[in-house]
């Protein structure tokens, strides 16, 4: 069977969302870390000049239009072809007309296929952090990792890691082995004032975008070795579970290929 590939182009990317607007796609909505999933349909695609977006039905429950309006990052999934689909997006604006209600949120920038974007999270320890290295002479210290991205700590504010930056670069290198990892990456989410270490800084989450496959596996392997290490082991690994899960390698490099 052929591997299908994330959706990258924009075009593609428009077409494909056009395509499925127009068979009044179904949608699962996830906002923020929300316990409960929301439901809505894509209504269509908007690309008139300063108009640019989806728009796509209120939600269900109702308060997840309440919710949706605080959110930082909002991720939406569905079913295309008997195939997962899910991308990230923002909340724009909400918008009434005669004809409909509705939401309208940001054309996203990459569409993942045949993933699960609920991967589990790990919190980095602070005894042995681990460093980004975000180009220009940048680097900050991460708050936890999954298989998809990651969270950093920041003395810097939102106009410097503004949603939808993107990196064409950035660097880390995992404990024990000292595997360095180089991919490109983008800007999904930004909290102020976070606590962290004692300290009050601000909170900058990033999604990893088409990452070689040779630094694919490592990640993967990272988390399933220390997934289930007492938190008394984080001097020697770097890494504190977050979560009550257990996770097997072949499911880890499964969600990021």
């Amino acid at each position: 069977m052929k591997t299908k590939v994330d959706i990258t182009e924009p075009e593609q990317i428009r077409f494909h969302l056009q395509k499925i607007s127009e068979q009044g796609t179904k949608l699962n909505i996830k906002i923020d870390d929300e316990p409960v999933s929301f439901g809505s349909i894509f209504i269509k695609v908007v690309s008139k000049e300063g108009e640019e977006g989806i728009l796509i039905d209120i939600l269900t429950p109702i308060n997840g239009n309440v919710l949706i309006r605080k959110s930082k990052n909002v991720s939406i999934s569905y079913s295309f072809e008997e195939t997962n689909h899910t991308f990230n997006c923002e909340y724009l604006t909400m918008n009434s007309s005669k004809e409909f209600d509705s939401v309208n949120v940001s054309v996203p920038t990459i569409v993942h296929i045949g993933k699960r974007r609920n991967a589990k999270r790990f919190t980095l320890s602070y005894i042995s952090p681990l460093k980004v290295d975000l180009g220009n002479k940048i680097v900050e210290e991460a708050g936890d990792i999954s298989v998809g991205g990651l969270c950093f700590f920041t003395q810097r504010d939102e106009g410097e890691f503004f949603k939808g930056k993107t990196f064409s670069n950035i660097s880390f290198t995992l404990p024990p082995k000292k595997h360095k990892i180089d991919t490109k990456a983008i800007v999904r989410w930004f909290a102020k004032d976070e606590i962290y270490s004692r300290r009050a800084r601000n909170k900058c989450g990033i999604e990893f975008i088409r990452m070689n496959q040779v630094d694919k596996e490592p990640i993967a392997k990272y988390l399933s070795e220390n997934n289930g290490k007492h938190p008394n082991d984080m001097q020697k690994i770097g890494l504190q579970k977050s979560q009550d899960h257990t996770t097997s390698e072949d499911e880890l490099v499964e969600q990021l290929t």
